[in-house]
């Protein structure tokens, strides 16, 4: 088993039509996604057409109210809006060919780097209002075997920031970029048992530093709470210094 990415993959190597999706077994789906879906991206000859879901309906609609965009038009939300997740979205099988996007190898948030440089090389996304997914989070899914991988989705994320600096554009995104790596470790601390919490903050500490999260007021970010839990968590684990490390071991 080489987990959900590997099976991806191959899944999107066996495709034949003009336009593919990824479904999650643990969602369900109106009957009729596909064909609301495959309609809208044909009207507007989408590279991406995207459903709405019970997961924060409106934040899609809070950023733009365009039926077709890409993230020229709203760089500082385009990961507020667009989700970093495959199950609410149809892509045309051209547009992955030619820009040779495929999942890696992560065991969790391996939809995270395919769909935030997918968002980023598309020419036209186009947006469904209707709700057609529901997202189910399930404690005996793989979401919450996280504790096997507890840094994929976070390092998705850091991949993500070399791909938009070799695009010349993180600063322009670079608002909505740390919107993303910081819900994306809230999301995955708040999933982690004592330990894997504690090296979770351990390893991501500098990591925000260098980012500069915490030199910007509060008010910068979009999601204000997101920002203080943030702090508050970094603050729970100070710094282990050499005195203290030898006093555990004392």
């Amino acid at each position: 088993n080489q987990g959900v990415g590997a099976a991806r993959n191959t899944g999107l190597a066996a495709a034949k039509g003009d336009y593919v999706i990824f479904l999650d077994v643990d969602d369900e789906y109106n009957k009729n996604l596909l064909k609301k879906m495959y309609k809208n991206a044909k009207k507007y000859n989408s590279d991406i057409a995207i459903s709405n879901t019970n997961y924060n309906p409106k934040e899609l609609y809070s950023i733009t109210d365009k039926e077709v965009f890409n993230y020229k038009d709203i760089p500082e939300t385009i990961y507020l809006g667009v989700r970093s997740c495959v199950w609410d979205k149809l892509f045309k099988r051209d547009f992955l060919i030619k820009n040779n996007l495929t999942f890696n190898k992560f065991k969790h948030g391996e939809d995270v780097y395919f769909v935030n440089r997918a968002v980023i090389l598309a020419d036209k996304i186009s947006a469904i209002p209707d709700i057609f997914v529901t997202y189910n989070d399930i404690d005996n899914s793989l979401s919450h075997q996280i504790n096997n991988s507890p840094y994929d989705s976070v390092d998705a994320w850091i991949l993500t920031k070399k791909f938009l600096e070799e695009k010349g554009i993180y600063k322009d995104v670079e608002k909505s970029y740390l919107f993303g790596i910081i819900n994306s470790f809230l999301w995955t601390y708040y999933r982690l048992d004592d330990e894997n919490k504690k090296l979770l903050v351990q390893k991501y500490k500098p990591v925000f530093k260098d980012l500069g999260i915490f030199d910007k007021d509060f008010t910068y970010y979009h999601h204000i709470y997101d920002y203080i839990q943030l702090k508050q968590i970094m603050n729970m684990y100070p710094k282990e210094t050499a005195k203290t490390k030898k006093e555990k071991i004392n």
